[in-house]
């Protein structure tokens, strides 16, 4: 059988929630994000709004700039070619003359206005068709016109000059054509922004939906991780509960089966050490697993624990895969978890990191059973001896007494007090005394029957109760029993009776 091995590190997989609050503060962080997202197009599109607004107003006052010097200046110059004309049909009297004089002051003053406001807007031949137009007017100003003050009055029917006419038209003309052309920009630029703020919209609408989309995403992820991991805690506190009652082997068994239960394996062995020699494995459930699964699952576990870390193995064929963790030391109670898939299995994803978090449940709840096991058998055992005590006794008495008178059989008690003890305490001291006890509760022990209570109920007194036994059997018994204390004491050489 080939396998593929990999080794699970910590930090592996994907990040899963050990309580609500932490799920909730993720989905706090990425509502956040998105309202941030949401902001920040939001603002976007209003600079993009603003700009556009912007770019209106600026086309409308370079629109409004150049159509008032179009209408400014043809205005300005009818009013020249009309004063002109009245003073050429009718001579040149004074109020005409002063009219004539007015409307070239008047014209100069507009036409000079209206350079400057279009001077940035309209292109370089319209710019220098206004320029030639000032030069011109300026000239005719001062080479002194019929209408000028203190001119030849038979000049009145002078032009206004050949050079002024056309060069006036040519910047209306100009003037104009940049009008138009401006129209026609504001036009582009309306369509072109209304299609960019119409994409915008869009995008944004897209990109909300998106965003929404992938936080239920998400949020659907957080939700299974969360109830993976309450999911997780039920089957540690269920754990932590066997650990009040049961035996370390019971809770292993209950381990096996909530692990089993919460990551959907077909067979969860657990390795409990109960004693420095004894290795208790608990299976579940406890079928047999097909072969080629069954190697995988040994494999991975020998892998584990020659490694002392996490590991995980599936056979070419994917037909197996078994990941199995190992507890913390040689000290561990727990010392190993393998949950394995068979065909049509497949572990969860993170199933390396749940495991471990078990068998680390595990081994606190077996440390408290193997504790409270412990507090259990002092309470009731003696010490020195491994007998049972004066308070194990009593109990085990009144139940005999009580099976005895339901049963109608006989129930023997033999006491033993060892004599001259004291004499082993003062020649070789108490711990010495506590050897003797010990060796002579060993003694005992290996006379009694099974079935039989032998507890020591004082400093060198024994009881003896024997379920079924008669009189006389019981004195025989005493009999071996006094024999058994003469031993010990010939070999610590006290005066036993």
């Amino acid at each position: 059988m080939t396998i593929r091995t990999t080794t699970t590190q910590p930090g592996d997989g994907s990040p899963e929630f050990r309580t609500g609050a932490d799920a909730a503060a993720s989905l706090r962080r990425l509502h956040h994000l998105q309202m941030a997202i949401l902001v920040i197009a939001a603002a976007g599109i209003a600079v993009a709004a603003l700009l556009f607004f912007r770019a209106l107003d600026d086309f409308e006052e370079r629109k409004a700039s150049v159509g008032n010097a179009v209408f400014n200046v043809s205005r300005a110059f009818e009013d020249m070619r009309a004063a002109q004309i009245l003073l050429q049909r009718e001579g040149d009297r004074p109020a005409l003359i002063a009219r004539m004089r007015d409307a070239t002051t008047a014209a100069h003053a507009v036409m000079s206005e209206q350079r400057d406001a279009t001077d940035g807007i309209v292109d370089p031949a319209t710019r220098r068709a206004g320029d030639e137009t000032l030069a011109a007017l300026d000239r005719l100003i001062t080479r002194g016109a019929p209408w000028a003050a203190g001119a030849d009055p038979s000049r009145a029917a002078t032009p206004l000059g050949d050079d002024l006419a056309p060069v006036t038209e040519r910047w209306i003309a100009g003037l104009q054509a940049k009008r138009l052309s401006l129209n026609s920009q504001l036009d582009a630029t309306i369509t072109r922004s209304r299609h960019v703020l119409v994409g915008l919209i869009v995008s944004f609408g897209l990109l909300a939906m998106g965003l929404w989309v992938l936080l239920g995403r998400q949020r659907g992820r957080l939700v299974a991780s969360l109830q993976r991991t309450s999911h997780e805690q039920a089957a540690m506190r269920e754990m932590v509960t066997a650990a009040t009652w049961a035996q370390t082997s019971s809770v292993a068994d209950v381990a096996a089966a909530q692990v089993a239960q919460l990551l959907d394996a077909d067979q969860v062995v657990v390795g409990v050490r109960t004693s420095d020699a004894d290795e208790d494995r608990i299976a579940f459930p406890s079928t047999e697993l097909p072969p080629l699964v069954a190697a995988t699952r040994d494999a991975v576990t020998a892998r584990a624990v020659t490694l002392s870390e996490t590991s995980t193995l599936t056979d070419d064929s994917g037909d197996a895969t078994a990941v199995c963790v190992v507890g913390d030391g040689p000290d561990a109670a727990c010392r190993t978890v393998c949950a394995v898939w068979g065909p049509g299995s497949t572990p969860p994803r993170g199933a390396g990191h749940t495991l471990r978090r078990l068998a680390e449940t595990l081994e606190l709840a077996i440390q408290a059973a193997l504790a409270r096991e412990r507090m259990s058998t002092q309470a009731t055992t003696d010490h020195l001896t491994g007998l049972p005590n004066h308070r194990s006794f009593q109990e085990h008495l009144v139940e005999e007494v009580a099976r005895a008178q339901d049963a109608g059989r006989p129930l023997a008690l033999v006491v033993l007090d060892v004599d001259a003890f004291g004499h082993v305490n003062d020649a070789y001291g108490h711990e010495a005394g506590d050897r003797v006890l010990a060796e002579l509760g060993l003694r005992l022990r290996g006379l009694s029957r099974e079935g039989d209570t032998l507890a020591r109920i004082g400093g060198e007194e024994f009881a003896w109760l024997m379920p079924g036994v008669t009189a006389a059997t019981a004195r025989a018994a005493a009999d071996r029993a006094r024999g058994a204390a003469r031993c010990v004491a010939r070999r610590w050489g006290w005066p036993a009776s």
